[in-house]
């Protein structure tokens, strides 16, 4: 009897023992605004999503995007290579500007690396960093304290599309002003609009400035499309970030009607000219340059150069005035007289 008694007292304890521990971590997420506690969320089925951070001045080679979501759908994020320390994950909708949200603080270890879920907010309510297949722009950023981040698109009720490309022709480098055939492949069919970005950005107008007009270029049912653009070096977005020599940009195409993304073509922008020559006003120097030369020569050529003074006549030398101390000396001294 004492030794049943005994096991349960022991059960007894550990079930309140962890009642306290739930009872406290329930009251911790409240106080935070909310956020479920990690252990209380089910892992969403498949591999965990996988990113490694880009650098903050340039541009992501490719994006990783997740299909098919609902509200309240949950991400299972493994990163990795971020810099040691605090970091966030965030929901947000680029649109016209970066609006995010629902924010999760997340912690990188000595590696770098971290394992995380993170629950997605309602795509109805675009404030909160929602947005469906079509229209804005939706994905949760992750973010280091060194400037490191990565993205993740977030595509709910439609499949995830594949990434599209952009291409740019001629490469050279652009110089005032060029004009550029932009193409693309494997984007939604409709329309869309050429843009000129700084690094990250590929689209928004914080740091990109349109060089095509809305709806211009056209993409046939096979995806693909091309139009010539104008690009002129300068500022870009509000932000006024520059795009011009030593500050290389890309080319960006934003789809008009889809959800699609695709990687930056990187452009790059030639020294600018030096002093150039007015051919009216060179021809005037070099006449008066010819003039000018030619009073030189006559000078030179009519001009009396022979020598004179004593180098042609040193009989003055020998002549009895010549040496006038002398004479002076000789003179008899001139008495003084004082004046009345």
């Amino acid at each position: 009897m004492n030794r049943v008694g005994a096991i349960a007292a022991r059960y007894i304890a550990v079930l309140f023992a962890a009642q306290i521990v739930a009872g406290l971590g329930t009251s911790a997420s409240a106080q935070d605004g909310g956020t479920p506690v990690l252990a209380d969320i089910e892992p969403p089925p498949g591999a965990a999503v996988l990113i490694t951070p880009s650098e903050p001045d340039s541009f992501a080679r490719g994006f990783t995007a997740v299909g098919n979501l609902e509200p309240g759908s949950v991400l299972r994020i493994q990163a990795s290579q971020f810099a040691e320390g605090d970091g966030s994950a965030r929901q947000c909708v680029q649109s016209d500007v970066l609006r995010c949200a629902n924010q999760l603080p997340v912690v990188f270890d000595f590696d770098g690396g971290v394992t995380f879920h993170y629950a997605l907010g309602d795509p109805a309510d675009a404030a909160a960093g929602g947005c469906g297949p079509t229209g804005d722009r939706c994905f949760v950023l992750i973010e280091d304290n060194a400037g490191g981040r990565a993205e993740i698109d977030t595509i709910f009720g439609a499949e995830a599309r594949p990434d599209g490309s952009v291409g740019v022709v001629p490469r050279r480098p652009i110089a005032e002003s060029a004009t550029v055939e932009v193409s693309v492949t494997d984007f939604p069919p409709g329309t869309a609009t050429v843009l000129l970005c700084s690094a990250p950005a590929v689209s928004g107008s914080e740091r990109c400035r349109r060089v095509s007009e809305p709806g211009a270029l056209q993409i046939g049912a096979d995806g693909a499309g091309a139009l010539a653009v104008t690009v002129t070096p300068g500022s870009v977005g509000t932000e006024r970030l520059p795009c011009e020599w030593r500050h290389d940009c890309a080319i960006s195409v934003e789809s008009d009607e889809a959800f699609a993304r695709a990687p930056a073509r990187l452009v790059t922008f030639s020294a600018p000219t030096g002093a150039g020559y007015n051919a009216t006003r060179l021809l005037i120097g070099l006449a008066i340059a010819a003039l000018l030369l030619g009073v030189a020569l006559w000078l030179i050529f009519f001009t009396d150069w022979s020598p004179v003074g004593e180098e042609v006549a040193p009989e003055i030398d020998e002549a009895d005035y010549a040496d006038l101390d002398e004479i002076i000396a000789s003179l008899e001294p001139v008495e003084e007289h004082d004046l009345v």
